[in-house]
């Protein structure tokens, strides 16, 4: 029987593994600032924890801000989920008031369906909180309003 020491250890992360960070609106939402609608919570099937967040818009320029913890500095995929619905609007997105992708339309015509936007490549300098911002930028024309959803914002290390 032999008795080993260990005399170090190190630990160490890697974003080598390409892990996303996933950010549950649901979680962010009792810090999220708005522009004056209400950021309320609510239950869909369609979501993978079954419920999201959606800002009761009624106007062009309403918005909603969520601030994210970004431990490691880094290029990230940044990506939206919602739930499309004929009352919904069109959202720019915007981290740290520079708007990212292209305007998200959350209409759909007919029923309702899960959906993921990918806003593109943004690089995070530092570690530290963001300011991820959606603001209403339209509808469309067969929408019956201009409230927007979300159900997580994932950032996936490239």
């Amino acid at each position: 029987m032999a008795t080993e020491q260990i005399l170090t250890w190190t630990y160490s992360t890697s974003t080598s593994s390409k892990a996303a960070l996933v950010f549950q609106t649901t979680d962010l939402a009792a810090s999220a600032v708005t522009s004056g609608p209400v950021l309320r919570i609510f239950n869909y099937d369609g979501f993978p924890d079954g419920s999201g967040t959606i800002l009761d818009a009624t106007a062009v320029g309403d918005n909603v801000i969520f601030t994210l913890n970004v431990p490691t500095p880094g290029i990230y995929d940044v990506k939206v989920s919602y739930k499309q619905y004929v009352p919904r609007g069109i959202m720019q997105s915007a981290v740290n008031t520079t708007n990212i992708g292209a305007p998200v339309d959350e209409f759909l015509a007919t029923g309702v369906a899960y959906a993921q936007s990918d806003l593109g490549n943004v690089n995070f300098s530092s570690a530290g909180n963001y300011q991820v911002k959606f603001t209403v930028v339209g509808k469309n024309a067969g929408s019956t309003g201009y409230a927007i959803s979300f159900d997580a914002i994932t950032l996936t290390p490239q």
